[in-house]
């Protein structure tokens, strides 16, 4: 079994490494080159780190890196603001699971899961897909560059504007126009997003390292954190029209400039502005939101992974670590399949991808709506969102609470079945008898409306609960 792999960043270099530990050959293509200066940073949660600790990564990763504790909340009023929720669920969190929540360089982790590639000749930087085909022995992929690749699989790890996803979907449209028009429309947009890293010494413009610090404004919110003593990473994301498929905008610098004369007054803290971090930028990238889950992963040998078949808004930070799922998900069924069958054939590799569909996209779909949850209540979209966020949650959401649901979500989480587990005390719990079972809280959250009955209904029982237990003492 040989497993082509387009694409050479988060999700094609640990698809590589997992493989590498399977015993399964591989072969990376990238357009580009392995970790380049692009992009800013990541947050990776405790489930990813686990899969991670599995590869061998984590080690080196641990050094560098402060573990996240603490949120602030800040409302922002005009160029000024204040402090309006004081939160300790991501150590809640950290302590419950036994791994903590960082922020890392995306360019570092890149080079440190490559550097931990034993054949290095499995990597070619530099090459890009253009074009495939199949036959009864496999898979034949084209580069730009006139070379031909053979395997039994082809994994599109190639991001967003995935090629591999285009060429699919042109097989498809020969059988089912419809269903690759819902392909090539899958992802929308409704915000933008500007993320940088600044040099800053990060005690003096945040008080304490191990903790993110939010703001809300009006149909706009921002994220900063220190991931580094001397490094701050930070988001500014902006509401914008809705816009879908090839309509989807390609920002200029000039348009990130635009953004930061707007919203570069905005607060991050005691005479702290975004403004501050634009002006210290080491590197920093417009981009619009795409969010959406393509309705077909796979098609003949194809198969789709990480952002090419889901993407989310990143402002809970949990699209790379769906990548890491999908990985961990398909490599387990992969090694599952060849134990049992070295020579598996087609209709092998089909209910292969097709077991990866029934154990991802629940997972996916929970992501996306939690994730779109978190974006509209942080930009603050509506008069109940702005109301639950500033007089609700502060004083009825203890840390617990607001941890319960992505604890939940993260117990079911995965890991490499054919790789021993780290032995470390308080690691996540272990499911069952193999048997996942389902993130009750988290998926009750993604099964609420933003703005709801469900949720208007928990908010007002929860607060007449509140004021009764008040009354009654």
């Amino acid at each position: 079994m040989k497993v082509l792999i387009s694409g050479g960043s988060l999700t094609g270099l640990t698809l590589a490494l997992a493989l590498q530990h399977g015993g399964i050959d591989f072969l990376v293509l990238e357009k580009g080159e392995i970790g380049p200066e692009l992009g800013a940073s990541i947050a990776l949660q405790p489930q990813s780190i686990r899969i991670l600790a599995q590869l061998g990564v984590w080690k080196d990763i641990e050094e560098i890196v402060t573990g996240l504790e603490k949120e602030r909340v800040w409302r922002v009023d005009a160029t000024s603001g204040h402090v309006f929720e004081k939160a300790g669920q991501l150590g809640v969190i950290a302590a419950d699971l036994g791994w903590p929540l960082i922020f890392i360089e995306r360019r570092r982790l890149l080079r440190l899961l490559y550097s931990h590639i034993q054949d290095k000749s499995k990597v070619h930087d530099h090459t890009a897909v253009v074009s495939y085909e199949e036959d009864s022995d496999g898979i034949i992929v084209t580069t730009a560059d006139g070379r031909s690749f053979r395997g039994d699989i082809l994994i599109g790890a190639d991001g967003i504007h995935s090629r591999v996803r285009a060429v699919m979907s042109e097989r498809i449209r020969k059988e089912n126009h419809a269903l690759s028009k819902e392909i090539d429309q899958a992802f929308t947009s409704e915000y933008q997003a500007l993320f940088g890293i600044s040099r800053c010494n990060a005690t003096s413009f945040l008080p304490d390292r191990h903790t993110v610090y939010n703001v809300s404004g009006n149909n706009y919110s921002a994220i900063v954190t220190a991931g580094q003593p001397d490094l701050m990473f930070w988001f500014l994301f902006v509401k914008t029209s809705r816009t879908s498929g090839r309509n989807i905008p390609r920002y200029t610098d000039e348009d990130a400039q635009a953004v930061i004369d707007c919203y570069g007054r905005t607060a991050l803290g005691p005479k702290k502005t975004i403004q501050d971090l634009w002006d210290t930028r080491l590197t920093a990238t417009l981009v619009p939101m795409e969010d959406g889950i393509v309705e077909q992963w796979s098609h003949g040998r194809v198969l789709l992974l990480g952002d090419s078949a889901h993407k989310v808004t990143i402002n809970a930070g949990l699209g790379g670590n769906l990548a890491l799922e999908a990985i961990t998900h398909f490599t387990n069924s992969v090694v599952s399949l060849l134990q049992r069958n070295p020579q598996p054939t087609l209709p092998d590799l089909t209910a292969l991808f097709s077991h990866f569909n029934r154990v991802q996209r629940p997972r996916a779909d929970i992501v996306r709506t939690f994730s779109t949850i978190i974006t509209r209540s942080e930009g603050q979209e509506t008069w109940f969102l702005k109301f639950h966020a500033r007089y609700i949650s502060p004083w009825l959401l203890s840390d617990q609470a607001r941890a319960r649901p992505f604890l939940s979500f993260a117990r079911d989480a995965p890991w490499l079945e054919f790789v021993p587990l780290p032995v470390r005390v308080g690691d996540l719990p272990v499911r069952k008898n193999g048997k996942e079972k389902t993130g009750r809280w988290m998926q009750s959250i993604a099964n609420w409306s933003v703005v709801g009955s469900g949720a208007v209904l928990a908010t007002a029982t929860a607060a007449a609960i509140s004021i009764w237990r008040r009354y009654r003492r």
